[in-house]
């Protein structure tokens, strides 16, 4: 053997660098889990199996949804920490888990502690719906209805985003929380509300139906399943934009090799057109960032929501 590749290879072993090199190149081998904190037919868990298609793709295995919905996501968030650090047990992270920690119910758990960010994916922006019978048809209509009359809105216990939406527009609106998606919009439809907020993907299939008339979209820009509705900041209001964004997450101590190699595959992922059509026509957005990314965006939504929730 030649005396240079000798002396590379052992230096490589002493260094610890052929196991990192030997386990990037294996891994994965054998199925992969992918925990989703949302019930099956949500727009969580359409997210999650869609991703899990793509990186099953992509990284050449199986990978497994297991959805552990409770606590507004903290019971899959708990259990996941728990979890084995060998790049085999993945978590659907969500923006929900920052407004849990101001808001509530508070994870037993410090997310920045014990999860490793692999990237982000995806985002759902924000909406506010009407039943056609309130006449309500863009932003100034409800701050002008409500200034009227008393207006109710319902939702799935999005308090944080509600009260959010009445600082940036100054209307006057009781919040009436519901313990889904579902029933929050059925109240609207029906008449027990004036309002609903909820992410585009339980509100646009109403909206197009006709059942229900869009207010305006949380979002910095119109999105395309929904074109001819308007954002919040087209509106004049830009201070309401407000997505749920949706990360990927190891928990801590996964190998380096294990996680670069996560991160490269779900970017490939993300920037996959035929993953972005079908993620666009499910009303989200695609969201490719990095590890950096993740935590930068769980600081800033975790500011945020601090604020909200300070603010008289």
């Amino acid at each position: 053997m030649n005396s240079r590749l000798l002396v590379g290879l052992l230096l490589a072993i002493f260094l610890g660098v052929g196991p990192s090199i030997t386990l990037s190149q294996t891994y994965p081998t054998k199925p992969i889990k992918f925990v989703v904190p949302y019930p099956p037919g949500g727009s969580g868990d359409f997210l999650g199996r869609l991703y899990s298609e793509y990186l099953s793709r992509a990284v050449g295995s199986t990978v497994l949804v297991e959805n552990k919905p409770g606590a507004a996501t903290n019971i899959a968030l708990e259990q996941f920490a728990r979890a084995e650090p060998d790049g085999y047990t993945l978590l659907l992270g969500t923006g929900q888990t920052m407004i849990n920690m101001t808001f509530g119910p508070k994870p037993t758990v410090d997310p920045f502690s014990v999860l490793a960010p692999v990237a982000m994916i995806a985002e759902m922006p924000f909406m506010i719906a009407a039943n056609p019978s309130t006449g309500i048809g863009s932003v100034k209509d409800m701050i002008a209805k409500s200034k009227a009359e008393r207006l109710t809105i319902s939702h799935a216990q999005f308090e944080a985003q509600v009260k959010l939406l009445t600082m940036a527009t100054g209307a006057v609106i009781d919040s009436i929380p519901y313990k889904g998606g579902a029933p929050s919009v059925m109240a609207a439809i029906g008449g027990q509300v004036s309002l609903v907020a909820a992410y585009v993907p339980v509100l646009m299939g109403q909206v197009k139906g006709g059942k229900l008339r869009a207010v305006g979209i949380a979002a910095t820009s119109r999105m395309n399943v929904l074109p001819d509705v308007a954002t919040f900041a087209e509106q004049g209001f830009p201070k309401f934009t407000t997505t749920i964004w949706y990360s990927v997450l190891a928990p801590k101590g996964t190998p380096e090799p294990v996680l670069a190699k996560l991160t490269a595959a779900t970017l490939n992922v993300v920037k996959d057109a035929q993953f972005v059509q079908r993620l666009q026509a499910g009303g989200a957005e695609a969201l490719p960032g990095t590890p950096d990314d993740v935590i930068t965006t769980m600081r800033k939504e975790q500011k945020v929501w601090v604020e909200v929730a300070n603010a008289k």
